[in-house]
């Protein structure tokens, strides 16, 4: 297909070169991009453009006075914004300072100034520098400019180009919806978008140190972009959205922040897992189809936090994908694990189903707290109680003496009233949904008997109250130990211990589960080397394979999916060795290998010590040695030394050499000295 041409015109020359080489960066495979000055576009290029893009509506009215253009010529006006790559160059400018802003015009410097500020730059004197403004002032020594370097005054030490101004995302979708280009186009460019807003956030959590807004600055980018964007944490708390977000999905507009999306997108039937790398398609409130996927984001506080996007979606983008009504969507079942296999697990999921019908208090066992969470969310929403809050308490994270306040609330006198104010503990924050506590065994015996009596009479007084306000909440609660255990030793309250486990659910360990793991293997494969292979022997060597499978995985999936993700970061092409596992992993490997015999030890001693050495000299060295071995029996040695990833035998005449295994392997025999010099 004939590719279309985009003319891109401009008020000077830095603006031609620098939206020519941004714009080409995104659309050279889908279009011919051409640049002018409006000065100096002629009507051939003006006839052979299907589309014209003017960087301002002045580069749009100077060329019009220049040239009559034909009706059916497609002009867009680019809404420019910063190029947010370069952003933190700004904030390397101490606070305070007065800062020369140098642009070519009076109109664009003030815009500028005026995007600057908007952006949350506020703790800078910003001065307007153009062609014509006189001399500058000797105490000024920053100047900003977007590109116009040759206009900055020679008397300026400290100069920080932030290049051109971009057009924005709204700009860069109008022209792949006129183009009609790919909605995977449009993705990738959302992506970029959004991974410069990230970039962002790392950059201005380091200069916090120099009091800058930071919540502020990355506020304003997220609110001018068009598609709706939502910050959250692990446990989906919202910490910012722009009002597209709302706004897309349907939701009344107002500031949910400190609000729980999950629970928010419940509340109007939109429950999805939000699960990071996988899209949803479903139907906002106006019946409108809506498309949502949630990235991850690297922060330097180490914490998960993750981005939500949404979008309307057309019917040809959807290419025929099923969408769910928000009531059906909500029905749909939370226990459908795709790899689960094992008959104990299903018989778990089946049970934990029939128990999410009811209001009994459940205990979990068993697994990991990332597992016994999961299971008890499934609960919560199958249940019910699913549009209502599902709380988690760790125990470990309060003190004891905090305690009651902490579950059950305390008044608090307001300053400017005097009045007794009740701030709401997390029973209250609970009410009418699911309080899941994590780590009950982790409750001193205080604890246990409050919460007993809380059991017991359904109602609570807060801290500083004197009246019993009633609560109504379902109670899941979870343990990594064995609480009767804790009963017996008289560390846990033995009337407790009976109300909460009316229903016990016992996660089993992977590793008593094969058919999980095979399956779990086969999920991440596919999902993290489909665009490299389906074949295990082109990603495994055979003793990378079975070590995989044999090994009891403590981590259970969570760690088969870090260790998948790590591989798919380090393949190169070749199947991965044993020896490229994590060493927490590799010393494990090696302690269940089988110890080198005698003439394996000789053998990878002597290749140690001769990289590339071949069949026949290793035969001569042996025989140096008083050993005789024949050629046959030295190639199954190294045959089998190769089969275990203890060296790698090159092909034509490359002789052999001692992988980093195979020298661990040696290390861990008795024979520490090697048997020859």
């Amino acid at each position: 297909m004939n590719k279309k041409t985009l003319l891109i015109i401009t008020a000077n020359t830095t603006a031609k070169i620098g939206m020519l080489s941004y714009l080409s960066s995104i659309f050279h495979n889908h279009l011919f991009l051409e640049s002018s000055r409006a000065c100096d576009v002629t009507y051939s290029q003006i006839s052979s453009a299907d589309c014209i893009l003017y960087t301002t509506q002045a580069v749009q009215a100077m060329l019009h006075e220049r040239m009559d253009l034909s009706s059916t010529t497609h002009e867009l006006v680019c809404t420019r914004t910063f190029n947010h790559t370069y952003l933190n160059k700004i904030l390397q400018i101490p606070l305070g300072s007065f800062v020369y802003v140098v642009n070519d015009f009076e109109s664009s410097t003030y815009g500028i100034i005026h995007l600057l500020r908007e952006f949350g730059f506020s703790q800078y004197h910003f001065l307007p520098y153009y062609p014509g403004c006189g001399p500058i002032n000797p105490d000024v020594h920053y100047a900003l400019t977007p590109g116009e370097i040759h206009l900055v005054p020679s008397g300026i030490p400290h100069v920080i180009n932030i290049g051109i101004r971009v057009p924005d995302i709204s700009t860069i979708h109008a022209i792949i919806t006129f183009f009609h280009l790919p909605g995977s186009l449009a993705d990738e460019i959302t992506r970029n978008y959004i991974n410069h807003i990230v970039q962002t956030l790392k950059i201005s959590h380091q200069q916090l140190s120099q009091a800058i807004d930071t919540k502020n600055l990355t506020q304003t980018i997220m609110n001018n972009i068009t598609n709706g964007l939502c910050l959250t944490d692990q446990d989906h708390k919202i910490l910012m959205n722009n009002p597209a977000f709302l706004q897309i999905l349907g939701i009344p507009q107002h500031t949910p922040h400190g609000d729980n999306l999950k629970v928010l997108l419940q509340e109007y039937h939109l429950s999805c897992e939000l699960s990071p790398s996988r899209e949803y398609h479903f139907l906002n409130i106006h019946k409108e189809p809506v498309r949502l996927w949630v990235q991850e984001v690297d922060n330097l506080s180490r914490m998960h936090m993750f981005l939500v996007h949404v979008d309307l979606c057309s019917s040809e983008e959807l290419s025929g994908r099923p969408l769910l009504s928000p009531k059906d969507y909500n029905q749909t079942s939370s226990f459908m694990n795709p790899e689960i296999r094992d008959p104990s697990m299903l018989r778990l999921f089946r049970n934990a189903k029939r128990l999410s019908l009811t209001d009994y208090p459940v205990f979990i066992q068993g697994g990991t707290s990332s597992e016994r969470e999961a299971l008890a969310r499934s609960i919560h929403n199958n249940s019910r109680r699913k549009t209502a809050p599902f709380v988690i308490f760790s125990p470990s994270t309060v003190q004891e003496d905090a305690f009651i306040s902490q579950l059950s609330g305390y008044y608090k006198t307001d300053p400017a009233t005097g009045e007794s104010v009740l701030q709401n503990g997390i029973l209250f924050q609970a009410n009418n949904g699911t309080l899941f506590i994590q780590g009950v065994e982790q409750m001193p015996r205080s604890m246990q008997e409050f919460l007993l009596q809380i059991l017991q009479k359904n109602c609570v007084i807060p801290k500083g109250g004197s009246s019993d306000i009633p609560v109504n909440f379902r109670l899941i609660v979870a343990s990594g130990t064995d609480l009767y255990e804790k009963v017996q030793s008289d560390t846990f309250n033995e009337e407790l211990f009976f109300t909460l486990c009316v229903a016990t659910l016992e996660i089993p360990p992977l590793r008593s589960r094969p058919k999980d793991i095979a399956s779990y293997m086969n999920f991440f494969q596919e999902k993290l080397f489909s665009h490299i292979s389906n074949q295990r022997e082109e990603i495994f060597t055979p003793s990378l394979l079975s070590f995989l499978e044999t090994y009891s995985w403590p981590g259970n999936s969570a760690e088969i999916q870090n260790l998948f993700q790590y591989f798919s970061c380090i393949y190169e092409g070749s199947p991965l060795e044993l020896e490229q596992l994590p060493p927490y992993l590799l010393r494990q490997a090696i302690q269940n290998t089988t110890k080198l015999s005698a003439h394996e030890q000789w053998i990878l001693t002597i290749i140690q010590s001769y990289p590339k050495i071949g069949r026949s000299t290793i035969q001569k060295r042996l025989t140096e040695q008083g050993m005789e071995l024949s050629e046959g029996k030295i190639r199954t040695i190294l045959q089998n030394l190769a089969r275990q990833d203890y060296i790698r035998i090159h092909k034509t005449k490359g002789g052999c050499e001692i992988t980093t295994l195979g020298e661990m392997m040696l290390r861990s025999t008795h024979s520490q000295s090697a048997p020859f010099s």
